[in-house]
């Protein structure tokens, strides 16, 4: 039998949960601020509020190696050091951040807005180093503008696999920008991505069908 136990009351909602390296926990609450903490020790290495970190917030992550927190207030992102609280660097953009994660060596910040552009930032410059795609992948067919949307990431190494609105998935090199391949074969609204391995991708649609794709065949197996 499966015994469940309470380990910690954050006493609001959380909105955000992430595992960082190290085995740590960080997690973020409606009303009171952020949390890093050792599961394995039972200890809490941070915990701090943020001026700007409010019910304005639209998107937030925590780098992997937990030293930056980035979190996006509609169109600006806050990057904050972690350890000290301190403000390291504000980012004023032109969409409205739904989607925000750090690629897993915490060099860059990818954003994707409800108009479904895709963004890559370095964490410590305030403009942006490119437009890594844009959603609906195909243009041609007619699409609601205000129904649009990018829906997830995930990452492996120096790759990012992106889905969104039409569900088509975007695999890019974030550090080379190229050998870009999209993935067009289903339309279903992708909710869930993950790497298996470099060439292995599973995704999780809204109707409950996950699929594993061979990304050099671009072959889908679904299950």
């Amino acid at each position: 039998m499966i015994e469940i136990q309470e380990y910690f009351n954050a006493g609001s909602k959380i909105t955000q949960l992430q595992k960082l390296d190290n085995n740590l926990i960080a997690f973020n609450t409606k009303l009171h601020g952020i949390t890093i903490f050792s599961h394995e020790k039972h200890t809490t290495k941070i915990n701090f509020t943020n001026k700007y970190l409010n019910f304005e917030t639209t998107a937030l992550c925590f780098s992997s190696n937990s030293k930056l927190l980035a979190f996006a207030n509609k169109t600006i992102i806050y990057v904050i050091h972690t350890s000290t609280n301190e403000l390291i660097n504000t980012i004023h953009t032109d969409d409205d951040i739904e989607l925000i994660t750090f690629d897993l060596y915490s060099n860059y910040i990818i954003t994707g807005s409800k108009d479904g552009r895709v963004m890559q930032y370095k964490h410590n410059d305030n403009s942006p180093l490119a437009r890594l795609c844009s959603f609906p992948y195909d243009r041609t067919k007619p699409f609601k503008k205000q129904q649009n949307f990018v829906s997830v990431f995930a990452s492996y190494k120096n790759k990012l696999a992106v889905s969104g609105y039409g569900g088509a998935i975007f695999i890019i090199d974030l550090y080379s920008q190229a050998n870009k391949d999209v993935i067009a074969h289903e339309k279903n609204h992708i909710t869930a991505l993950c790497f298996l391995n470099e060439n292995t991708l599973i995704s999780g649609d809204i109707n409950g069908t996950i699929q594993i794709l061979n990304i050099k065949e671009k072959k889908y197996t679904k299950k």
